[in-house]
């Protein structure tokens, strides 16, 4: 059974090396992750862009609209208040009105004027108490006095009226200190929505002029003239020419469609009137159209560069996995031969001891004979030549019985497992090896020797022979300590040394008093042994 060599991404002691986990595979992976998630929080963040700024400019665009018209609607409301104004700001106004009423100047001086100047359909003379005094619909205009209702659109317009001259009077004093100032303007006219007969109308009030001689009236006791345009085609069509979005139209309903802008108009009392629609700009849509293709181009360069940066980091990490696996080779292996090296056979034979009570393993101690002489003669280089064909060959033949490793210049040790606790028994039952497990260690040892002594060619031509003494060890036999089994095997090589090279020499513990005898002669002493080898072949 082989005692396996520690793996390429563990260290000899049996520990995962960090960088044993590296794989270059998943590290791109994990780059084309991230890129992705990059790209996608990339991509959200542009359309969270787009779409916010895509609702922004609508609303602007909105908000640009609405003023737009407002104003409009503001201009009408002025032109309508200064034709009022042109005919209810006068003295002569005042005297046929306020002080006494005269039915002919107020229907040809003052409500037909109104229709055939100003367009104004309708046209009303509020007392103040709330009587119409007179009316008029385009041409036609009525006298027939009525009170009004708190609640009619004409009487609340004009209490609205009346309270915004009383606003712009004079705040140091009344009427008794002198004449109305020329309050009379654009300013101080009333405006609102409501039905003129049936009809959607845009109204405006203004108060006849209070002034008389020197004196002048209250104005809550001021008559207010109220007129209106109605707001059907010819109106929308003059609004429309002011403004620069198109399809404007009048609903006293707010049912526009999905693409229309609509904005809501109040009566006098402040309640929903109606609704103006018209189709509004949606830059909106643009913008994302625009920032869409954009969105794309970005995440076509980060997709390519994610790939660009993959591809690199790939690389990288691969060479960094090579890197990292030949140094560790170079840690655990010997240079020259490639063979397993001491730190890494250090490893293995602590492993392979902690479990030989159940699991008994053989180290061979091997050294070259004659090798001297070939460096001598040859050099360093034919040595080193040497040395990796006696590497390959006890490699060869030794194959998956053991790990054969280098340990100095001409120093291998092979470490071969036993079959198990049933082969560890002589014939007596006594612990020690079976006659058949020493059959098979010798028969390896025999074939190691064989190999090791063929000759070998030289860059130079010439042929070498050198030869190969073992020493075998067995543990638990020999002890269940490194250096105890080393020691042991250490003897039993020098036994072989001592009994002519070219063999090999088991160790065998009952001959310890010949051992320490044959040791204290010897020029090298065993390392950390106390017994001698015995000789069990022949070389």
């Amino acid at each position: 059974m082989t005692v396996p060599a520690p793996t390429a991404a563990s260290s000899p002691n049996g520990s995962t090396s960090p960088l044993g986990a590296l794989n270059p595979v998943s590290v791109t992976r994990w780059v084309y992750l991230m890129a992705g998630g990059l790209i996608a929080m990339a991509a959200a963040c542009m359309i969270f862009i787009g779409v916010t700024a895509s609702a922004e400019a609508d609303r602007h665009a909105l908000s640009g609209e609405k003023q737009l018209f407002a104003e409009a609607i503001q201009r009408n409301h002025i032109r309508m208040s200064r034709a009022q104004l042109a005919r209810a700001h006068s003295s002569e106004a005042v005297a046929q009105v306020e002080d006494r009423f005269d039915p002919a100047f107020v229907r040809d001086r003052l409500l037909r004027p109104l229709w055939r100047e100003a367009e104004l359909e309708s046209s009303f003379l509020i007392a103040p108490d709330g009587t119409l005094l007179a009316s008029s619909e385009r041409n036609e205009v009525h006298f027939e006095r009525r009170r009004l209702t708190a609640n009619d659109p004409l009487s609340v317009l004009a209490a609205q009226q009346r309270r915004a001259l009383v606003r712009a009077w004079p705040k140091s004093g009344g009427p008794e200190e002198g004449p109305l100032p020329q309050i009379w303007s654009d300013d101080t006219a009333s405006y609102s929505f409501a039905l003129v007969n049936g009809a959607p109308s845009l109204l405006s009030a203004v108060a006849i002029e209070t002034v008389t001689g020197g004196s002048a009236r209250s104005p809550e006791r001021t008559t207010v003239l109220i007129s209106a345009r109605v707001i059907d085609a010819s109106f929308l069509d003059a609004l429309q020419g002011e403004l620069p979005f198109p399809d404007v139209s009048f609903r006293l309903t707010d049912t526009p469609s999905s693409h229309q802008t609509h904005v809501q108009v109040q009566d006098a009392s402040g309640v929903a009137f109606g609704y103006f629609h018209w189709n509004g700009a949606k830059p909106g849509p643009k913008i994302l159209r625009m920032i869409g293709p954009l969105i794309v181009v970005m995440g076509l360069a980060l997709a390519v560069s994610s790939v660009l940066v993959a591809r690199r980091i790939g690389r990288l990490s691969r060479a960094l996995e090579e890197s990292e696996a030949a140094n560790r080779r170079l840690a655990l292996h010997d240079p020259l031969t490639g063979l397993a090296n001491r730190f890494q056979f250090t490893a293995l034979l602590d492993e392979a001891l902690s479990d030989c009570a159940s699991r008994p393993i053989a180290l061979f101690g091997c050294d070259l004979d004659r090798f001297k002489a070939v460096n001598d003669r040859f050099g360093h280089a034919a040595g080193d030549l040497v040395i990796q064909s006696v590497a390959e060959r006890l490699a060869a033949v030794t194959a998956d019985q053991g790990t054969v490793a280098r340990i100095g210049g001409d120093e291998f040790v092979i470490l071969v497992a036993l079959g198990g606790t049933a082969s560890y028994r002589q014939a007596d039952g006594s612990p020690g090896l079976s006659k058949a497990e020493r059959t098979h260690l010798q028969d390896l040892a025999d074939r190691l020797i064989a190999a090791v002594d063929q000759p070998v060619m030289l860059a130079c031509g010439d042929r070498v022979s050198v030869g190969l003494s073992i020493g075998i060890a067995v543990a638990p036999l020999c002890g269940m300590r490194d250096t105890d089994l080393i020691a042991a095997a250490d003897a039993a090589l020098y036994g072989a040394k001592d009994s002519g090279r070219g063999c090999a020499v088991f160790f065998d513990d009952r001959s310890a008093q010949r051992a320490e005898a044959s040791t204290a002669t010897h020029a090298s002493p065993p390392r950390g042994s106390d017994s001698t080898p015995r000789r069990t072949g022949t070389g």
